[in-house]
């Protein structure tokens, strides 16, 4: 599953984690990206969360923290553990990284319209980059 920490604000995200920790589900692998932000801003002003990490071990989750930004670290984490519940990756990401055009654009970042081809091409070049050459086709709206 991959999410962002701005589900982690809703009812039923925790109410599947009750479910999976009751059912003992160890199955199951949960990727946040965890950005601090959500649709409506910055997440502390919507809804502080608190200690993540902890309420979702309170759930049973297995929790594992990484830079969002390093591929590798996301898709080796967990790889040792034995699984008991489940693997909750919390990848930490800044959701400007490496595209300043974006930050002007905060906090709105979920409603993102290029102003430009350039700007459309500079997030693909990115994202290519990160990837390891391939480029995603993104179009200015």
């Amino acid at each position: 599953v991959a999410t962002g920490d701005g589900e982690l604000q809703e009812g039923q995200t925790w109410e599947a984690f009750a479910v999976m920790h009751h059912y003992r589900l160890s199955n199951v692998a949960i990727i946040v990206d965890a950005n601090r932000q959500q649709c409506d801003g910055a997440m502390d002003e919507v809804l502080t969360l608190g200690d993540v990490a902890g309420r979702l071990r309170a759930f049973g989750a297995q929790v594992i923290e990484v830079d969002g930004h390093d591929i590798e670290a996301i898709a080796t984490a967990g790889e040792t553990l034995p699984l008991a519940g489940p693997l909750v990756i919390l990848a930490h990401t800044h959701p400007c990284q490496g595209m300043d055009y974006l930050e002007r654009r905060r906090p709105k970042l979920h409603y993102v319209r290029f102003a430009s081809e350039a700007e459309a091409r500079e997030l693909a070049d990115a994202i290519g980059r990160q990837l390891a050459g391939s480029t995603p086709a993104i179009r200015p709206s």
